[in-house]
């Protein structure tokens, strides 16, 4: 899990609805509460923010490296899914592990949350058939994730992809129509 430091101006309206987001995320998704967030409000350490690059606040950082910056007049529901983003990074929702023939994520305690297997049923042949998702998770794109890094794992193999998972058929499907 990575740790998030996020900028902020204490008379910010942004500042306080990120803050707002961040509770209110916290409270749909209980994962998010293990989310290490450093909050440093800029006019109190100049001595810290003169180390980072930003022009706006709310801003967040994973290290060094900008994760998320809010801007004047940013949508209230862009600047909530920027922060959801921030959060899911932070979790390392986009960090899966890659085996033989399974793709999985693990929440901090080691324990799977997402995971998706597809063994080779014939020569060159792999059929996905499990796509399961952790209910801390659902609701945010994470099952067609998964399937999406199954398939470039197969292809990359030059494998052929097949399904007999009910939401892996579908997604193959509309991957189909929009080919």
């Amino acid at each position: 899990m990575k740790k998030v430091t996020m900028f902020y101006l204490e008379e910010c309206p942004y500042c306080l609805k990120a803050f707002g987001y961040i509770d209110e995320l916290k409270a749909e998704n209980k994962a998010y509460a293990d989310v290490e967030i450093e909050m440093i409000e800029e006019e109190q350490h100049p001595e810290i923010i003169a180390n980072y690059n930003y022009n706006a606040v709310p801003c967040f950082y994973f290290g060094k490296e900008k994760a998320f910056e809010a801007y004047f007049m940013m949508p209230d529901a862009e600047l909530r899914e920027g922060v959801k983003k921030v959060l899911d990074e932070a979790l390392g929702a986009d960090e899966f592990i890659t085996e033989a023939n399974r793709i999985y994520m693990t929440d901090s305690a080691s324990k799977v949350v997402a995971e998706v297997t597809f063994p080779e049923t014939a020569e060159g042949e792999f059929t996905i058939n499990r796509t399961f998702v952790d209910e801390s998770l659902r609701g945010q794109g994470m099952a067609s994730k998964l399937v999406q890094a199954a398939v470039d794992e197969i292809e990359s193999r030059g494998g052929m992809v097949k399904a007999t998972c009910s939401y892996a058929v579908k997604w193959l499907e509309k991957r189909k129509q929009t080919e």
